[in-house]
């Protein structure tokens, strides 16, 4: 009958738990809230029990309260003010806003192609000129192989773009939006630098402000799907 004890469950279903659940201090309510309410203890379950219900009265009656800033209704720390981003395709809000005072700075031209070349790439509105621009070089290159002419569509499509959208405006009176001129013109070469930037939901800082911290937490992680070809000898800029 000792084997039906919960002493001898426990090994298996805490692991199991942790397993699904995670850590516990990141889930259990004691850790992260009801511990908090200990005031008095010599009597930690009496202090638990009566800031546990302090707090339930007070969150009902801020429902009923109007144009005020409660807990509730507080924006988050990470809030930009804008749209967050409804799906993986959605870009949410365009903006965002800077944690910390920028400072201006002058791009290499490095910098300032990769920064060209990835605004294009997550374009939707682009796509009918990047297919424009491979179904020109296919038949430029006729004999060449499908990964070498995307590696030249990836290395000069910033190029022909730009040049393509100024000659048809000049020749032929052609007509684009504002958003087709800014996106062929590329960015401008003077940006401002932010140590910390929040946008979609997201905070983003550098990486040095880490250096005095007992956490660290870096790193990008960015979905793409562009067909990419490189060699051992190949310069990447992109």
């Amino acid at each position: 009958m000792s084997f039906f004890g919960v002493m001898e469950h426990l090994p298996v279903h805490l692991a199991e738990e942790a397993l699904i659940a995670g850590a516990v201090q990141f889930r259990w309510m004691y850790l992260l809230t009801l511990k908090r309410y200990v005031s008095n203890h010599a009597r930690p379950e009496a202090s638990i029990a009566k800031g546990y219900l302090m707090e339930e009265c007070m969150n009902f009656c801020t429902l009923y309260l109007n144009k005020v800033e409660m807990k509730l209704n507080r924006p988050a720390c990470s809030d930009d003010g804008g749209r967050p981003a409804c799906s993986d395709d959605d870009r949410g809000s365009d903006f965002g806003r800077s944690i910390t005072k920028g400072v201006k700075t002058r791009l290499d031209d490095v910098t300032l192609t990769q920064a060209h070349r990835y605004v294009l790439v997550n374009t939707d509105t682009v796509i009918l000129f990047q297919n424009q621009h491979l179904e020109i070089l296919a038949r430029e290159m006729p004999r060449r192989a499908n990964h070498y002419i995307r590696e030249v569509h990836n290395e000069t499509f910033h190029i022909w773009f730009k040049t393509y959208v100024q000659t048809q405006m000049q020749t032929t009176n052609a007509v684009f939006s504002e958003e087709i001129i800014n996106l062929a013109n590329g960015p401008n070469q003077f940006s401002q630098r932010f140590k910390g930037y929040v946008i979609n939901g997201s905070k983003f800082s550098m990486k040095e402000t880490e250096k005095n911290r007992t956490t660290q937490n870096s790193g990008v992680v960015l979905k793409a799907d562009t067909m990419s070809y490189a060699s051992a000898r190949t310069v990447i800029l992109a």
